[in-house]
């Protein structure tokens, strides 16, 4: 799930709240380059958190985006912070030209950058622009239209590569995961085994097999290269909030077998 530290609109501490209400028996929260420091103060009594973040990485030479996640019962939170700084002020200029753009495509709309940056925010998104954008304009849009609206063709070499992510998740003390791969599965444009045992010779450790977006054909054949290549299966409902994600929902029964290698991995 994310919060309000990235592109999610709760704050942590709410999330742990919602968590609790709902019964959820283990869960973490993954915000885009940044871990909340102060998600080590707090608690979930009847829930396992586990730390976790997502890391944005650009592979050049395939021209390939990829989000590398992160879990650990321990990170060393300020050195990852500190080494992903760069990538949060690539997203937060991106940002800026996006929020130059709208002001001067449409009349009035007065988008303040500094504005939308509010507490604990470490990155004005692209949820963040067209949710704002929704709110000051007399539209029919979509918030899903909004935020194709809020895109920039600006150039993203403020990203790791997917290499740099899994080193820099194994140095800050955390388990490398190949994020909702599914997509790479739709897209064909590379063979995902392949990437696949390039990363784990990088150092992954699972793929986020179960994912809110994948057909059963997908997490079928997911689950069967985490076998071929002694990968960890994890699962992921990229949860935004209420607002930004209304589709998807926090929670899913999945068996608790699937689990065992990652949390074997983790301790």
């Amino acid at each position: 799930m994310h919060s309000i530290c990235s592109d999610g609109e709760i704050a942590p501490e709410e999330i742990f709240d919602i968590v609790e209400k709902k019964n959820i028996v283990i869960f973490s929260i993954t915000d885009h380059n940044y871990i909340y420091p102060d998600i080590t103060k707090l608690k979930a009594k009847n829930s396992q958190f586990i730390q976790g973040v997502e890391i944005s990485s650009l592979d050049t030479e395939k021209d390939l985006s990829l989000h590398i996640l992160g879990y650990s019962c321990d990170f060393d939170i300020s050195l990852l912070n500190k080494e992903l700084e760069f990538t949060r002020e690539g997203y937060n200029k991106r940002a800026r030209n996006i929020i130059k753009k709208l002001n001067s495509e449409y009349e009035s709309l007065g988008l303040d950058f500094y504005k939308i940056m509010t507490d604990k925010k470490t990155i004005v998104s692209r949820n963040d622009i067209a949710m704002e954008f929704l709110k000051r304009t007399e539209t029919n849009m979509t918030f899903k239209e909004a935020t194709l609206l809020a895109y920039s063709e600006d150039d993203e070499n403020f990203m790791l590569t997917p290499k740099e992510a899994v080193d820099l998740i194994i140095k800050c003390g955390g388990v490398p995961v190949l994020a909702h791969p599914g997509r790479i599965l739709q897209s064909q444009k590379i063979n995902l085994e392949d990437l696949v045992k390039e990363l784990k010779s990088a150092g992954l450790k699972g793929i986020e097999a179960y994912y809110s977006s994948h057909a059963d054909e997908e997490e079928n054949k997911l689950k069967y290269i985490c076998e071929k290549y002694g990968l960890a299966i994890t699962c992921g409902n990229d949860w935004h909030g209420p607002n930004f994600t209304p589709n998807k929902k926090i929670g899913r029964n999945i068996n608790k077998e699937e689990l065992k290698r990652f949390l074997e991995i983790l301790k």
